[in-house]
């Protein structure tokens, strides 16, 4: 399970999937992004969601775009992160599926160059805060530097 660290096998049948996420419900908040995400819609409405006139491609950074938002939203000063309550659980079916799409790579890179221009090296350096046991946005920042 995401945030916990830990890993599972998903299983194909719908009642053992509950019956699986029902063992994981944890009251507890930890601080930590995942994917997929439930948004606040208030504050999703205020952020603006993620502005398609950088994010042309179908599909790639559009959460990352919203951390930065809320993130810039909600005040750098404020030392912000991503929440994750483990008493609420989806399931993204559609990711793996999406995942399988000819071509993706086009629309990753596309949006992976409407993130940058939207938000810099500093957003870089800012996802990589956020996910932090991630090295990507790292090695997309010091590929950004280096052109």
């Amino acid at each position: 399970m995401q945030p916990l660290g830990n890993f599972v096998v998903i299983p194909e049948d719908t009642s053992e999937l509950i019956s699986l996420l029902a063992k994981w419900v944890r009251d507890e908040v930890h601080e930590r992004f995942v994917h997929p995400v439930i948004h606040k819609s208030q504050i999703l409405k205020e952020v603006g969601g993620y502005d398609t006139q950088f994010l042309k491609g179908k599909q790639g950074y559009e959460d990352d775009s919203l951390l930065l938002g809320y993130l810039y939203y909600m005040g750098t000063r404020t030392n912000w992160r991503p929440k994750c309550y483990l008493k609420s659980f989806v399931y993204h079916a559609g990711m793996a599926q999406r995942m399988s799409l000819p071509d993706k790579s086009i629309d990753f890179e596309l949006n992976e160059k409407g993130l940058i221009k939207q938000y810099g090296a500093y957003g870089l350096k800012q996802l990589s805060h956020i996910h932090e046991n991630s090295s990507s946005f790292k090695l997309i920042l010091d590929k950004f530097m280096e052109e």
